[in-house]
This record gives C-alpha cells, sequence and structure tokens, in this order.
C-alpha cells in the first residue's frame, strides 16, 4: 500500500530553485530502494506515472537556473534521475526506467571532458579552451551493473580514476569541483560536501563487485574509513547529520552495507 503522503506528492511542481529537482528525484529513488529492500511493489505504478510527468518542461530531467546575473543549466539533476531511473529498473525490470537512465547518461556525456577532448583542447558544448590535464561516475557503474556493457563500465573506471587523482584532499574525501578553463590550471574547490563522497562510495563499492580489482577496493575501503567517522556529516549513535547527505547519499550507504 503506497502511503498517503506519497499519493499527495505532486512530481510536476517543480520549480526554478536549485536542488528541487534533485530532491524529487532523490525522492523516487528511496521509492524504487524501499521495494528493492523489502522485495515489494508498492510504489512501481506511482513511479511508472511520476517519471514522465517529472520530464514535462525539463527536457533529460535538466533543470535551468536564471537570475539577473547569471543563467545556466544544473546537471546534477539529470544524474539524479538517472540514478533513480536505473534503481527503479533493478527494483522491477521495466525498460521504460532503462531507458531513462541511458537518455540521463548521454545527455550528461555530452557536457563530459573525454580523453579525446582533452587531448584536443576543446569541448563542443564550451566556449573556451580545456586544460589537457583535466579529464571525464555513479550513474555509469549502476548502468554497468544493470547491463553488463563495458562501455558504461569503461566510463565508470574512467571517472573514478579522475575523481581520486584530482578531486581527492589529504583527508581522502572528495572535493565539490574542478575548473576545466585551461587558464585556472585545473583549479580544484576546496569546498567539501558529503553527497560528493557520498556518490563516489557508491560507485566504488559496484566496480569493486563488478571487477574484483583489489585498487578498487582498497580505495572504497579508504573513502569509507574517511567518511562515516565525519562528525559534521554522522553523529556518533550513527544518524545521518546533513540533510543533504540524507537526501543524496543514504541509498549509497545502504548498498555499501549489502557487499
Amino acid at each position: 500500500m503506497v502511503p498517503p503522503s506519497i499519493l499527495r506528492f505532486r512530481p510536476s511542481s517543480l520549480t526554478s530553485g536549485i536542488g528541487d529537482t534533485e530532491s524529487t528525484a532523490a525522492l523516487y529513488s528511496q521509492m524504487a530502494e524501499f521495494d528493492l529492500a523489502t522485495n515489494q511493489t508498492n510504489y512501481q505504478a506511482a513511479l511508472e506515472n511520476y517519471f514522465p510527468l517529472a520530464e514535462t518542461g525539463h527536457a533529460n530531467f535538466s533543470q535551468d537556473f536564471v537570475s539577473d546575473s547569471v543563467n545556466f543549466t544544473i546537471f546534477r539533476s539529470t544524474e539524479a534521475y538517472g540514478r533513480a531511473a536505473i534503481r527503479a529498473y533493478t527494483a522491477y525490470n521495466n525498460q521504460s526506467f532503462l531507458n531513462y537512465a541511458i537518455q540521463s547518461w548521454w545527455w550528461g556525456r555530452g557536457y563530459t571532458i573525454s580523453s579525446a577532448d582533452a587531448s584536443a583542447g576543446k569541448i563542443d558544448c564550451k566556449d573556451f579552451n580545456i586544460s589537457s590535464v583535466c579529464l571525464d561516475s555513479d550513474l555509469s557503474a549502476l548502468l554497468a551493473e544493470a547491463t553488463s556493457d563495458d562501455m558504461y563500465l569503461e566510463a565508470a573506471v574512467e571517472t573514478a580514476e579522475f575523481v581520486h587523482a584530482h578531486l581527492y584532499n589529504v583527508e581522502n574525501v572528495v572535493q565539490d569541483s574542478i575548473s576545466a578553463r585551461s587558464s585556472d590550471s585545473c583549479a580544484v574547490s576546496s569546498n567539501v560536501e558529503p553527497y560528493n563522497s557520498g556518490l563516489m562510495i557508491e560507485g566504488l563499492a559496484i566496480l569493486a563487485d563488478i571487477t574484483g580489482n583489489a585498487s578498487t577496493q582498497s580505495l572504497l575501503s579508504e573513502i569509507l574509513l574517511a567518511a562515516i567517522p565525519n562528525t559534521a556529516w554522522q553523529q556518533p549513535e550513527g544518524i545521518v547529520e546533513s540533510r543533504l547527505f540524507v537526501l543524496r547519499c543514504r541509498s549509497p550507504l545502504i548498498r555499501i552495507s549489502q557487499i
């Protein structure tokens, strides 16, 4: 039985504030995760209805942010919906969910700096030169797990290697972003948010499970030992401290416990 609070949820009520679509996608993901954990299909019909509604007016589940001084597209929402879709596919084996996940992956891939882009020093979707040092996700790993397609596996490995090489700080947690502009010399933001490490944890967990690679398992152990005891993110009794960590990263931690 679907709880009344979920039935009252309006999936098409997406506003212009940053994070709104991500929060909606996080809820979809948790609905699928709940059914996976309980071996039920309570939320299947609701999610089959919600996904097409969520995409209405938001092509590829992207979200545009517009203000007086800036206008940009928020890509995290596309990845969040892709992740929710692949978990729904795993839960219900409905091809439509896999199609949504693949659609999200390809759209995001168009904004990802590949090795070829880095060598060429440019990417079609940007109007500035990029550094040859900067290269090309959690979604890639999930698709690799669901489809056994080497294309997704290679992308996941490439991303994990890049994040470890360029975005880890001395405490073995993931920093927020890196500039691809060649004049910025791949400057890394020192901002540290729990969801970045949470996504890395899930990606590494899936890669370790698929490949059995000892180095990947070692990276996973290192980031777990850095993230879980972090009192800014998690209280000593195990209760998640950060709201964003709850929204984006509770599922990765659930996945870790299954491996």
